[in-house]
């Protein structure tokens, strides 16, 4: 690709707290000027950014929307044409008995092929495939001058091959808008889709802006980043003298305790999700979900994406339970106007019922009443209180009965409703949060604790300090030898798999010893002059004789790089979220130079407390 095929593909890469939707808002409403009949397509990642967009663009020209509920709308059109049903029983190898008039969208993560129907997860996929099966179908995209997606680096591969494909050839301006520094593990943007992206214009500002963080926190995020094109000026309101501060410590829980005790309304930073739930005191739910075999690590969602993300979120348990939370706050706050929007509009909600007499009314708001007065007891097991709820004629039934029919839910329908209680409390008002929570919202006083991960998350944060006290880390250096070094290892790996197997057995690599060799010594020679590689690899490079095992435990070996950088996105990104003070606790039994350690910190505008 050249230039981004004359520009027409275009990637706008902001810091943390720089101002996204302002700038996707100011440049949509420039084009609306620009050209007031053009048609605008903007996919965002939730139903709060959604709103919050439709709040600054006031255009029926934009259309604004989710990715799930612009794929289904798209799908709706052909959902059931015979060639689609057809291609649909192909894609998913039923037979031609089974019958199916429609294809559905559950809006649940569940999907029975038979029965026609697509989940979260399999609408964006099936969508992708058809396009591919029908090219056709991609003149719906057609009718847009210009395609915003944002969070492009967490969004699903398929929508972004979707609209890339859909697009390409055509005068359509698609625009990726998101941070590459908060693409913390491998979720969402996969490394093929990566190398397309790559070729993207970028269009850069020539200031960036942080309307979050003051002055003093802007300064050592710049730092931290340290690179010049990426640099922030701070136009925040927060006036705050405080700056940053370092604390050097011999026990991590110790001096935790003593700052947060003396803090009110603090947002502690900490590494791993089990921490997170047990601080929020709903580690009981937490353990039950985990053992979800669908929610298991590796699966697209996991105990621990279900817990913390309280929109647009994959299970239906949890979903109905914001829901009607949500529900029993309105009837005490007497707010009955959105309680009849939402009974009327909510998949969960009987869409039929209405208040026809004076009477319903009487009926309604008694049993309103009821409600306040039997639900606050959080001594009632999750099943009670959801079978209290589904007496009413206003709940949809048939729906809340196939919830709590669902075996999966088995032993959470016997916890105690306080869990529930909790976690509602706690995603209203997290007090906690893990550092790779890349979405989170802006704090007035953050304090990261510094943790090193195992293999899950791999998080090598003391790496990163250590690394820092050798080498000058800027984050598009950093990133630049990270991609390009994996590529050749990656490259390697392959070439060894290709003739050795998939198990790399060591009897079949003496045919190929000196070509390994080879490649071994080339990607040497690229990368000796490297900091990076010096610091991560050189050693390992210099011999004479590369065994089979060797090659294996030590050339192909990347988790040590992997960690290192994943720990500088997710110190960078949990600092960021601090808009009055920072603090950072650092265990310094941990660090080979504690002289070094203060003394970059401090070069990055942190006070340094040492005790």
């Amino acid at each position: 690709m050249v230039d981004g095929v004359e520009r027409n593909y275009l990637l706008i890469n902001a810091p943390a707290g720089s101002g996204k939707t302002t700038r996707i808002t100011n440049k949509i409403n420039k084009l609306l000027n620009e050209d007031s009949r053009g048609k605008i397509l903007c996919i965002t990642y939730t139903n709060r950014a959604v709103d919050e967009l439709k709040s600054r663009i006031k255009s029926n020209q934009v259309d604004i929307s989710t990715i799930h509920s612009f794929i289904n709308n798209f799908l709706k059109l052909f959902k059931k044409n015979k060639q689609v049903i057809e291609y649909y029983k192909e894609y998913y190898s039923l037979s031609n008995d089974v019958r199916i008039d429609e294809i559905i969208y559950t809006e649940t993560s569940y999907f029975n092929p038979e029965n026609g129907e697509l989940g979260h997860d399999s609408l964006l996929e099936f969508t992708l495939k058809l396009c591919r099966k029908f090219p056709k179908l991609n003149i719906k995209f057609r009718k847009y001058s210009h395609i915003f997606i944002d969070e492009y680096q967490d969004t699903n591969t398929d929508i972004l091959q979707l609209f890339y494909e859909g697009t390409y050839g055509t005068p359509i301006k698609l625009y990726l808008l998101g941070d590459k520094m908060q693409k913390i593990y491998d979720r969402g943007l996969d490394i093929t889709f990566e190398e397309i992206v790559s070729e993207f214009y970028e269009e850069r500002e020539e200031v960036f802006y942080n309307y979050r963080s003051s002055a003093l926190i802007v300064d050592a995020l710049n730092k931290i980043y340290n690179d010049s094109k990426y640099k922030q000026i701070c136009k925040s309101d927060v006036k705050s003298s405080i700056k940053p501060r370092l604390v050097l410590t011999n026990d991590l829980n110790r001096s935790l305790k003593m700052i947060t005790s003396e803090k009110e309304q603090v947002l502690e930073l900490v590494l791993f999700n089990r921490q997170l739930f047990e601080q929020a005191k709903i580690g009981e739910l937490y353990q039950e979900y985990k053992r979800i075999p669908k929610y298991s690590y590796g699966n697209r969602y996991t105990a621990n994406d279900i817990l913390k993300v309280h929109e647009e979120n994959p299970d239906d348990l949890i979903n109905l339970f914001k829901l009607l939370f949500d529900m029993f706050n309105w009837i005490q706050e007497e707010n009955y106007g959105i309680i009849l929007r939402t009974i009327k509009d909510n998949k969960y909600m009987n869409k039929d019922f209405v208040l026809k007499t004076h009477q319903d009314k009487v009926d309604f708001a008694n049993a309103l009443k009821r409600l306040t007065e039997e639900l606050p007891d959080s001594n009632k097991s999750v099943e009670q209180w959801l079978n209290i709820w589904n007496e009413q004629s206003f709940v949809n039934r048939t729906m809340v009965d196939k919830i709590m029919e669902f075996d999966i839910y088995n032993q959470i329908l016997e916890l105690p409703l306080e869990q529930f209680i909790k976690w509602y409390d706690f995603s209203k008002n997290p007090h906690v949060s893990t550092q790779h929570s890349v979405k989170g919202e802006g704090h007035n006083k953050v304090i990261f604790v510094s943790q090193d991960g195992g293999s899950q998350p791999n998080v090598k944060l003391y790496d990163l300090f250590n690394l820092w006290c050798e080498v000058d880390i800027s984050f598009t250096e950093f990133e630049e030898f990270y991609k390009n070094y994996l590529k050749e290892i990656g490259s390697l790996e392959q070439f060894m798999l290709d003739y050795m197997g998939e198990k790399m057995a060591c009897k079949k690599y003496r045919d190929k010893k000196q070509e390994v060799e080879k490649k071994i010594k080339n990607i040497h020679d690229k990368f000796k002059d490297n900091d990076y590689f010096k610091y991560f690899y050189l050693d390992k490079f210099i011999k004479n004789n590369f065994s089979c095992t060797y090659v294996k435990d030590n050339i192909l070996k990347v988790n040590s790089l992997k960690g290192t950088f994943n720990a500088y996105k997710i110190f960078y990104v949990g600092c960021s979220r601090a808009k009055e003070e920072l603090i950072v606790l650092v265990d310094k039994k941990k660090l080979n130079n504690v002289t070094k350690f203060k003394e970059k910190f401090e070069s990055m505008n942190f006070i340094v407390n040492d005790y």
